[in-house]
């Protein structure tokens, strides 16, 4: 915020700036929520969401993870850090061709028991049953990656949650 030379003007708002995020919550995080302390016209696009003295819409239930299927925050060039020498480059680094299967494919036949990858299965699949078709078999391709096994126990049991769920849709 550029603070005119006014003398008066210039102390109150340096006080205020100072003071004012104590007066809304201790911890200062919905400070720049209430629109009287918001940049003019602008608005945050983030994967932060909720907590105390929430006074926005909360970016209108927007994902608050990423990667996400629902159009989220993307990544744009311009805003990108550029690389600085510290003691070589640093930059930020692209994750999207990691491995991310061969850990979570040893767990599952290396550390679970089998009463522990029933229990894992059927807790994913009550979690997922109410997601959308396209996001359950999202989670079944990616689990499937990782262990065949993993990701047909998951498929079966969200197929039992739906059979569960159209069989007492029929009897209402």
């Amino acid at each position: 915020m550029q603070i005119p030379v006014n003398c008066p003007f210039n102390t109150r708002a340096k006080n205020y700036l100072r003071d004012g995020p104590q007066c809304v919550d201790e911890n200062q995080s919905k400070y720049m929520q209430i629109p009287v302390n918001c940049p003019f016209n602008t608005r945050a696009k983030n994967y932060q969401r909720d907590g105390p003295q929430c006074v926005d819409e909360n970016q209108s239930g927007a994902p608050n993870y990423f990667p996400n299927s629902f159009s989220g925050p993307q990544d744009e060039d311009k805003h990108a850090q550029s690389a600085f020498h510290v003691s070589g480059d640093v930059q930020r680094y692209n994750t999207a061709d990691d491995d991310n299967f061969t850990q979570v494919g040893n767990f599952w036949r290396k550390a679970l028991s089998e009463y522990d990858r029933e229990h894992l299965v059927q807790n994913m699949a009550g979690h997922l049953k109410g997601a959308q078709e396209f996001l359950q078999k999202r989670a079944v391709h990616n689990f499937s990656q990782c262990d065949p096994e993993y990701g047909r126990r998951l498929a079966e049991a969200l197929q039992a949650h739906k059979s569960k769920q159209s069989v007492a849709s029929a009897n209402l």
